[in-house]
């Protein structure tokens, strides 16, 4: 399986889409709107294509590295609406099959656990400053304090 496009490019164009029109849409999609349009390829490909935890963790690394790339921002009104996204992905509860099986990748659940998001910020906060440009790394932790 690959993205949408083919391969990690083919997610993060996709991703890059949901989250650039959940932003642009400024108050007109709410937080669970976006949500619901941001986790819909995860869903499928777990309630329906019978992904394995390789292909899921590869999507959800690309899904969060798109989140992070857009915190690079001076407008904290921004960096709000992205927090109420993922406060609104992860109360979508615990993603899981008909017959009970949960979507888990490392024993964490996706979205309650925002599985691999966490690892996605620890990875972006290991390119602090020089390699991250100094109004880069005060986007991120403005980001990471909300």
């Amino acid at each position: 399986m690959s993205g949408p496009d083919g391969g990690d490019d083919g997610w993060q164009a996709h991703f890059g889409a949901v989250v650039s029109r959940y932003l642009r849409s400024g108050g007109g999609m709410s937080p669970e709107a976006g949500a619901a349009a941001f986790s819909e390829s995860i869903n499928s490909a777990f309630l329906h294509d019978d992904a394995w935890n390789d292909y899921l963790e590869s999507m959800l690394w690309t899904a969060w590295q798109v989140i992070v790339s857009a915190v690079d921002t001076p407008d904290d009104a921004v960096r709000a609406r992205l927090v109420s996204l993922l406060t609104a992905i992860k109360g979508q509860g615990i993603l899981a099959r008909a017959d009970g099986r949960e979507c888990t990748v490392w024993g964490l659940r996706v979205y309650v656990d925002l599985l691999v998001f966490g690892p996605e910020m620890r990875e972006t906060w290991n390119d602090s400053p020089p390699n991250m440009s100094p109004d880069s790394w005060a986007n991120l932790n403005a980001f990471a304090a909300r």
